[in-house]
């Protein structure tokens, strides 16, 4: 098995049996908020010798505590809550420069044990670890190679495989007068480095004349003396070119794409992470749009790449102008790199038109985007159950998400993200339409329109796209979609108990698809849970089929969206086959 996969433990199956989903339903009762039940403990650092941790703010959450609990940590790392009802508890705890920690995680960044108390119970031996967060440290140098002092300095996360490629700002920390910086409490992960801009922007004039048009100046001043022209004076040179101040990417590249990605271990201290903040050569894109006589929109630009958080402030910016065929459009102060640039109508679901350009750090003119008719999703939604349908099935929430995001966002005049695409609007008779699709590949997300209905299958050209990707391609609508929604939701749980019978909380349970087409990333046939101190586990809202159950004794939820590591619990698995709506009991044990 690979450096990065759990460790995975064999099960053996003690029982299963299966009840009809409409015999069981949880009471409608008020929970209790307050009992005679006690959980007290202490917090330790996760040193080779452990010492107690002051200050640290233990929260405690449970359905039946809403809003929670919280408490800080004495000088002894001791912390209780008192008078508590029975029920399912989750202790966590967090400290700045350290780890978030939880009862029972095998590792930072790992769910906790839920803790089980039973009515007057109390439990005084909670005891937990919170690990030191790893740190980046570099120093930022000028051109000129002096310090740059007051410059914000940010850690970029990379996403999961699979999520879309957006990079998260975790943490960031600003210069000081050596040009010295210091990030840290990052949790272990891939990351890029990056200076940042204030979301303003804080670019700057300079302009830089090309040699051309510096012996054009002097010439100039040469005919004003009487003196004759240098020779080849005269001719016009290249533009004058604009650089500014943006942000820099270690080791020293404005371009995401062109970063080097530090790794981290747990509490790993990087040095060295020096780089250079230089002027940027900044480009021009000037084109057109030809509208066909659709009203358009400011047009959207984004990254190719790495979707960028907008505290970089590297956002181009954006005029245009009305022309007989459409507008002219013009963005400045571009930094280097793969952009898309996307047109669409005022009008929703009208039309619109997408193109790619390369910014090197010349300026690029006569790029052209035709406005095409958009696409439209549509179909039917259907309930089957043995309830009757909502009596308000307007509901219904239907959306496409982009891969690469969704929804737009704006820095001063300049569109980022991607194109708005309206929610389809659910009719009385389950009809839905969907305009303004533009040809790309989506995540469909449907809610549900009221409490005990759960989406079933959402079938597109015989295909259930709940499950896999929906294609939007451009020389087609994507007509008769069936959303059918199901009051039976299938419930797999259970208990896992070591081998001489008593319960075993430290493991995790995973469960995923015996088909292999269906291993991907967010996908609702793979699942995980956290066994409770009694041993018991839940998984719900599995889809029909038949799947692999597996325990692990430490699990991510990035492992999930990994298809090699799925692969790799295969030998270690069990088979279980779920019907529409049954709920099912599979108890497990450890081999020994």
């Amino acid at each position: 098995m690979s450096g990065r996969a759990a460790i995975v433990v064999v099960c053996l199956v003690l029982g299963a049996h299966a009840v009809d989903a409409q015999q069981v339903r949880d009471p409608a009762s008020a929970r209790a908020t307050t009992g005679t039940g006690r959980i007290a403990g202490r917090v330790e650092t996760a040193d080779a010798t452990p010492q107690a941790m002051r200050r640290v703010i233990v929260t405690l959450t449970a359905p039946e505590l809403p809003g929670g609990r919280a408490a800080v940590t004495d000088a002894d790392g001791q912390f209780a809550f008192d008078h508590l009802p029975a029920g399912r508890y989750v202790v966590a705890g967090s400290k700045p420069a350290y780890l978030d920690g939880a009862y029972g995680a095998t590792r930072p960044g790992r769910p906790g044990i839920p803790l089980q108390l039973a009515a007057g119970e109390s439990r005084t031996d909670v005891v937990f670890t919170m690990t030191h967060g790893a740190a980046i440290a570099g120093v930022l140098r000028g051109a000129n190679g002096e310090p740059a002092p007051g410059i914000e300095v940010a850690a970029l996360r990379l996403p999961p495989p699979g999520d879309p490629p957006v990079l998260v700002m975790t943490r960031f920390a600003t210069t000081d007068d050596r040009g010295a910086y210091r990030i840290y409490g990052l949790i272990p992960g891939e990351y890029l480095v990056s200076s940042l801009l204030a979301a303003t922007g804080r670019l700057s004039d300079v302009a830089a004349m090309s040699t051309a048009q510096v012996d054009d100046a002097l010439a100039a001043l040469q005919r004003r003396a009487g003196a004759p022209a240098a020779s080849g004076a005269g001719q016009a040179g290249p533009a004058m070119g604009t650089f500014g101040l943006t942000p820099v990417f270690f080791p020293g590249t404005p371009s995401a794409d062109a970063a080097t990605t530090i790794t981290l271990g747990t509490a790993e201290e990087r040095n060295g992470v020096d780089f250079t903040v230089r002027l940027t050569r900044m480009a021009t894109i000037q084109g057109s749009v030809i509208d066909g006589g659709n009203s358009i929109k400011p047009l959207i630009i984004n990254p190719s790449g790495f979707d960028m958080p907008s505290l970089t402030g590297s956002a181009p910016t954006f005029t245009w102008q009305v022309t007989q065929t459409g507008r002219a459009f013009q963005y400045s102060n571009v930094v280097p790199g793969r952009y898309t640039i996307t047109a669409e109508s005022t009008a929703p679901g009208v039309a619109w038109a997408r193109t790619e350009v390369e910014v090197t750090g010349a300026d690029l003119s006569g790029v052209t985007l035709v406005m095409q008719p958009a696409k439209r999703f549509s179909g039917r939604v259907v309930f089957e159950g043995q309830t009757p349908p909502p009596a308000n099935i307007s509901s219904v929430q239907i959306k496409l998400a982009s891969l690469k995001g969704s929804g737009t966002s704006s820095i001063g005049y300049t569109r980022m993200g991607n194109a708005f695409i309206p929610p389809a609007l659910v009719q009385p008779d389950g009809r839905f339409e969907m305009l303004g699709v533009i040809p790309d590949v989506y995540r469909l997300t449907v809610t549900a329109p009221a409490s005990g209905w759960w989406l079933r299958s959402a079938v597109v050209n015989g295909v259930d796209v709940i499950d896999r990707l929906l294609e939007v391609r451009g020389d087609a609508d994507i007509e008769n979609a069936v959303l059918t929604f199901s009051d039976r939701e299938t419930t797999l749980s259970g208990t896992i108990q070591t081998a001489d019978g008593k319960p075993a909380p430290a493991y995790f349970i995973a469960v995923f698809p015996t088909d292999r087409s269906l291993w991907r990333p967010q996908a609702r046939r793979i699942q995980s849970a956290r066994a409770g101190t009694d041993g018991s586990w839940i998984v719900r809202g599995l889809p029909a089929g038949e799947y692999y159950i597996t325990a692990l004794s430490d699990l991510a939820a990035a492992d999930l969206a990994n298809a090699a590591f799925l692969g790799e619990l295969v030998a270690a698995s069990i088979k279980v086959r779920l019907g529409e709506g049954e709920q099912k009991t599979q108890n497990l044990r450890i081999g020994r």
